[in-house]
């Protein structure tokens, strides 16, 4: 039995979210590219103690073979990684049985030919779409050049169509080269790393444009490393960005330093004010030098195991999960349910605001109900089935747009499927804990 039902939309009219407080395995990840085997370096965020975890794509993808070549950008929709190596493009799977597989062949980036020197030197993805002239039920991926070009891309899958752009070099000036682009989705601005070439000094300034008009920055920051947090580090040309909405911090690195701190954005009567304010730094994360950054939502957790008993048929690999991370703005976002009783007749799915339990409550069925029940009450969605049929084939796919609202953002969310078979039988699923991010 494999449903698929109508979309039911995540809002938060009528209510207020608890905002739950969120466990150390739930924040967000910090992805970085290196540039010669190449590897991709996975850390949280909560406290930065510079001992990433490694795996490696250099079966697959050649290094970049360059200072200011490549890039990473997280796909909320797939709940992947983007990487280039300046030359070429592809998606890596990057979290759980997918580490560090490449789930479509490398191909040339967009706008590149075979003999051009120019190279890709950041990516940057927004589930929501938010650029001109693009359709809105794609992704959009942003990518910058070394020739100081901005472009911009529908995203399915592992296809990019509609690519589009201009030069930046009436904004930026000459000998300022673009080396990292990092989104916020709450707001929806691309933020665009630039440093200062041919000097002793790169001067890094940051440009702050809207995600709809991104060659038309109204805002711009520096990049100022404070001595006393970072003893005798001296902050190269920007090689990576990447920007953290649930924590409004940004990380940047000039491949062999990893610098981070909070980031303001206000609006006055006068226009934008932008500062960035240090707060520490990393150095030796890896023995290659660093050539992209790019910020991941929480990974979810699987609590509990699944059971299934009487009429219903034992299916120990059913699965609560999801497609896709649920990010502000993606509509693209589902639960589902896998590996289930075929048989089932009904499949109730609980919805609860906050994470699992630890010893969850006993209705009477194979297994305990792990959902939250407070603050506030789970939903319970029936989903009827044809109670018919053997195995373990059963599935269910709920579509759940995620709103780009601020109220949803760093909200946690406990999912739990019980199944009503045939001759009283019954089962349940995992439960599933998620964390909206940005």
């Amino acid at each position: 039995m494999n449903l698929r039902i109508t979309t039911l939309v995540l809002c938060t009219g009528g209510f207020a979210v608890p905002i739950v407080a969120q466990s150390v395995a739930q924040n967000p990840e910090l992805m970085a590219l290196t540039g010669t085997s190449p590897l991709v370096l996975r850390q949280h965020t909560t406290a930065v103690d510079c001992r990433p975890t490694a795996c490696s794509l250099g079966a697959t993808l050649a290094g970049s073979g360059a200072a200011l070549a490549g890039g990473a950008a997280w796909d909320g929709r797939q709940g992947r990684l983007w990487v280039s190596n300046g030359r070429q493009l592809t998606l890596a799977g990057v979290r759980g049985t997918e580490r560090c597989s490449v789930q479509c062949q490398p191909f040339l980036a967009p706008l590149l030919t075979g003999t051009t020197t120019t190279r890709v030197t950041g990516l940057a993805y927004l589930a929501g779409g938010m650029s001109p002239g693009h359709p809105a039920g794609d992704g959009v991926l942003f990518l910058s050049y070394s020739n100081q070009y901005l472009a911009w891309a529908s995203s399915r899958g592992c296809t990019l169509s509609k690519v589009t752009g201009y030069s930046m070099l009436r904004t930026l000036g000459p000998n300022r080269a673009i080396g990292g682009l990092a989104v916020d989705a709450l707001r929806g601005f691309l933020f665009m790393a630039t440093s200062k070439t041919g000097t002793a000094s790169p001067t890094n300034i940051i440009f702050v444009s809207r995600a709809d008009q991104p060659g038309v920055p109204f805002c711009r920051f520096g990049i100022v490393v404070d001595s006393a947090k970072c003893l005798n580090v001296r902050l190269g040309p920007i090689s990576g960005l990447a920007y953290d909405v649930s924590n409004r911090q940004l990380y940047v690195t000039d491949g062999r330093t990893l610098v981070y701190g909070k980031l303001s954005l206000t609006q006055s009567t006068t226009g934008w004010v932008c500062r960035f304010a240090h707060s520490g730094c990393c150095t030796n994360l890896s023995s290659e030098p660093l050539v992209g950054l790019a910020m991941a939502p929480p990974a979810s957790l699987n609590v509990g195991r699944p059971c299934a008993v009487g009429g219903c048929a034992p299916c120990a690999n059913m699965r609560s999960g999801s497609i896709g991370d649920a990010v502000l703005g993606n509509p693209a976002f589902q639960l589902t349910l896998d590996n289930a009783p075929t048989n089932f007749r009904m499949a109730l799915l609980g919805i609860g605001f906050g994470p699992c339990g630890a010893t969850g409550f006993d209705l009477g069925l194979c297994g305990v109900v792990r959902i939250a029940i407070a603050p506030f009450r789970p939903l319970i969605l029936p989903i009827p089935g044809s109670g018919t049929g053997g195995g373990c084939n059963g599935a269910v796919r709920l579509p759940l747009p995620v709103p780009v609202d601020e109220a949803l953002l760093n909200v946690q969310l406990s999912t739990q499927w019980v199944l009503l078979c045939p001759n009283n039988g019954n089962g349940t699923s995992n439960c599933l804990q998620l964390r909206i991010s940005g």
